[in-house]
């Protein structure tokens, strides 16, 4: 190639990469997502404390907190990541009731208020979801339990107990549940210290009835494990509501 041939291939290029078409993606960006939690009547306020979680269905991105800045005690706000056009869920809940609302995000929005108006119904105060423990447990080794679980009731979960095989301390030693409009995770201390059979999560959370939910239970020693691997690790300590 001479070097006139060289120049005009090399301006070819440079004409070539100026009129290339460029990739654009949506970045993620800080959106101020605020509004009121109302009880069913859709008047009074919740009380102050109430639980709610923000939770951006598209980009991933989930925040929990509680309701109250003066002199509203059942505001709420919140920054979350994310792009305009993904799909938002606002949840807030309390003992006996929750409310829910979808949006499409749309910069900063205000005003997007949840009515706390579903029942999650009368049932015996105090139960326990659990998952039972298996007639041969053995072999069980520590290890990533990944699965979902789907409830026919509505239980309110605080705690899980781990099954150890006997003469053994197995124990979980983390714990995550999640879906689309729920995030609750819990990690044990270091160590075998107090009552580390029950992992406590950071706070209570709804499991509703009949929705699933995927968990990773990540196990130390010798827990109870069922056959192929479907783990019978835990009971769920929950209040049935």
């Amino acid at each position: 190639m001479d070097k006139r041939t060289a120049i005009v291939a090399t301006a070819m290029l440079m004409a070539a990469i100026l009129v290339a078409p460029v990739a654009v993606y949506a970045q993620q960006i800080p959106h101020g997502i605020s509004g009121i939690v109302y009880m069913s009547d859709g008047v009074t306020e919740a009380p102050w404390d109430t639980s709610f979680s923000v939770n951006d269905t598209t980009s991933g991105f989930f925040i929990e907190g509680t309701t109250g800045v003066e002199p509203h005690s059942g505001w709420y706000s919140v920054s979350i990541n994310g792009t305009d056009g993904d799909l938002i869920l606002i949840r807030a809940w309390n003992e006996t009731h929750y409310g829910e609302r979808a949006v499409s995000l749309a910069g900063d929005m205000t005003g997007i208020d949840v009515t706390i108006d579903k029942t999650l119904g009368p049932e015996p105060p105090v139960t326990v979801f659990d998952t039972g423990a298996p007639r041969n447990p053995y072999p069980a080794i520590a290890g990533t339990h990944n699965g979902t679980l789907k409830p026919n009731v509505t239980i309110n979960v605080t705690s899980l107990f781990t099954y150890p095989c006997a003469g053994t301390g197995g124990h979980t030693e983390y714990a995550k549940i999640w879906n689309s409009t729920s995030n609750a995770t819990a990690k044990s201390v270091e160590g075998y210290k107090e009552d580390w059979h029950n992992l406590s999560f950071s706070k209570p959370f709804i499991l509703v009835a009949n929705e699933t939910y995927n968990y990773t239970i990540i196990t130390g020693s010798y827990p109870f494990i069922q056959k192929h691997c479907k783990p019978q690790t835990a009971g769920l300590t929950a209040r049935s509501l």
